[in-house]
């Protein structure tokens, strides 16, 4: 997996889902059917997802409807910048936890990350 993202010249270089570990895809299909909301507490190992664990999902439930674009769905389709950035960064993350993962229309927008600083 982190061949086929790093070997990328952009974020928007085309990645289509079907070539991401299943870790990865497991990740994208979650995001999508939350839509709006939280990934809480998400391990990372060797740059990849940890879903085995578990992770906390807050869902924000919007009960206005006005037309939002749905997320693609599907085995293989282009993923979108915001989800090969998030990708590169669990990669270059290597080991840790994602404290928070904010999601809108079924994409990543926010990360909070829990970080060790020694002065």
């Amino acid at each position: 997996m982190r061949a086929a993202i790093s070997g990328a010249k952009s974020p928007q270089a085309a990645v289509s889902k079907g070539s991401l570990s299943p870790s990865f895809q497991r990740l994208i299909e979650l995001m999508q059917r939350i839509g709006f909301g939280q990934i809480l507490g998400l391990a990372v190992r060797n740059g990849e997802p940890d879903l085995v664990r578990g992770v906390r999902v807050v869902r924000t439930v919007k009960l206005a409807v006005d037309g939002e674009p749905q997320p693609q769905r599907g085995h293989n389709f282009a993923v979108r910048g915001e989800v090969v950035r998030l990708i590169q960064f669990l990669n270059q993350m290597g080991n840790g936890t994602v404290r928070r993962i904010e999601v809108r229309h079924g994409l990543p927008i926010l990360l909070d990350i829990d970080e060790t600083f020694q002065a």
